[in-house]
């Protein structure tokens, strides 16, 4: 997709986090699970757990050739216990990357290491490690990498959360490791406070002076409610002997808690007043679905608002996204111009069967890339083809392709030395282990 929805996920998740959001801290393994777990773009239904996949690349004189695969591991809680990815080369699988995660008796994660293979032996890479409360809240996360040279682990970052008797998280101290691994050093504290109605009131930064042995004013959060628990106004302010204001959002919500404006300003110090910065707005039909995107800048020299893009979305019966609409301003005409365009396609059990995107060139549309996908009687994605359109051929040409494999019993069994997926794996969802 463009960068412009990527922006735009940015700010309806972040920038205007409401207050469930906010209380309900979602824990930093989490947020970087990325770095610590393979790739896994198959969709699956409920009780079924993806235990492989195979990925292959297109070459056009000699077809399909294997890429890179994985194989994953579950406990009988269904939890991830581990993953192992291979590569194709040459011409045989090999060991690539290697997870495995432990968990305690209620099933929280409290170590997740990742090893990559260097000469056909597992080596450490890097390690993350975490303690909860008697009630399960997170109360430490420690991150660390591998020393080569020592054969030990080296502390990198720590990380510090506590509560209040809500279980709102009132504190989280960022910490780094110091040089010889002597000890954590204080880096940067964020403090909440709440309010009992509404939620979060105001997000402290501070800083660690090792001079003083103290914490120093950094960064801070106000934020401002309406009758409804909507956020309607977040004061972004530095420090500099006294607090200085920074950047601000305005925000407008519907009946539904739904943003449809924000107006973001930033601080001129100079004239001590604010500035508009930027103007976003969403617009929702009837059924909650979005239906519009767009924004503005100012311009400071005519003092108004310039367009900058617009995003249309449309919906089918069942309120599944058919089309996505980016238009761009064009200054010169003063109008709106397409830019791209992308299609949904999907079967009678309203599985996403096909995607399509376009690109606008001398006012006609141009294909550009197609993903198809298959789905088994489960309508667990068993198959994605990634194609893309050769304009001198007028025609798809394969790029990528995938095959998903489930398990609707999730205890799986890892082949460490070879993951043997060159044939595949039948019948689809397996019935028993991969080993």
């Amino acid at each position: 997709m463009k960068k412009i929805i990527f922006i735009a996920n940015i700010l309806l998740q972040v920038v205007c986090a409401n207050t469930q959001s906010t209380q309900s801290y979602i824990p930093f393994h989490q947020q970087l699970q990325g770095q610590f777990s393979s790739f896994q773009p198959g969709s699956r239904s409920a009780g079924y757990k993806q235990i492989a996949f195979r990925h292959d690349k297109w070459n056009g004189n000699q077809g399909w050739l294997y890429s890179d695969s994985c194989q994953y591991s579950y406990n009988n809680l269904k939890l991830e216990t581990g993953s192992v990815s291979y590569n194709y080369s040459p011409q045989v699988w090999n060991n690539f990357n290697k997870t495995i995660n432990t968990y305690d008796a209620a099933g929280n994660i409290i170590c997740c290491l990742q090893q990559t293979a260097v000469n056909g032996n597992w080596t450490n890479t890097s390690n993350y490690v975490a303690t909860y409360s008697s009630s399960g809240k997170l109360l430490t996360e420690t991150y660390q990498t591998w020393n080569n040279e020592n054969n030990t682990w080296t502390n990198t970052n720590n990380f510090i959360y506590s509560y209040d008797a809500a279980n709102n998280l009132v504190t989280k101290i960022d910490q780094v490791g110091s040089a010889n691994d002597a000890g954590w050093l204080n880096f940067q504290k964020h403090s909440h406070d709440y309010d009992d109605n509404t939620g979060l009131n105001s997000d402290l930064t501070q800083r660690w002076n090792a001079a003083t042995a103290s914490w120093d004013n950094y960064y801070r959060i106000n934020c401002a409610y309406d009758p409804n628990g909507n956020i309607v106004n977040r004061l972004e302010q530095s420090w500099s002997q006294s607090w200085v204001n920074y950047f601000q959002y305005l925000n407008t919500f519907d009946n539904n808690h739904h943003l449809t404006l924000q107006i973001t300003q930033a601080w001129n110090t100079g004239s001590n007043n604010w500035l508009n910065h930027d103007k976003y707005f969403y617009a929702f039909d009837t059924n909650q679905n979005r239906t519009a995107f767009g924004a503005s800048n100012w311009d400071v020299t005519s003092g108004s608002w310039i367009p900058y893009f617009l995003n249309s979305y449309a919906y089918n019966a069942a309120n599944l996204q058919t089309n996505d609409l980016e238009q761009v301003w064009d200054i010169p005409s003063s109008s709106f111009q397409n830019s791209y365009l992308g299609l949904y396609n999907y079967d009678s059990l309203n599985n996403n069967i096909q995607y399509q995107d376009f690109t606008w060139s001398n006012f006609n549309w141009l294909p550009h890339i197609a993903y198809n996908y298959s789905f088994d009687g489960d309508n667990n994605n068993i198959y994605e083809l990634y194609q893309v359109y050769n304009s001198s051929a007028s025609a798809y040409q394969n790029s990528d392709q995938y095959f998903f494999y489930y398990n609707v019993d999730a205890a799986t069994l890892i082949n460490e030395t070879k993951n043997d997926l060159s044939a595949g794996i039948y019948p689809n969802p397996l019935t028993g282990n991969v080993i």
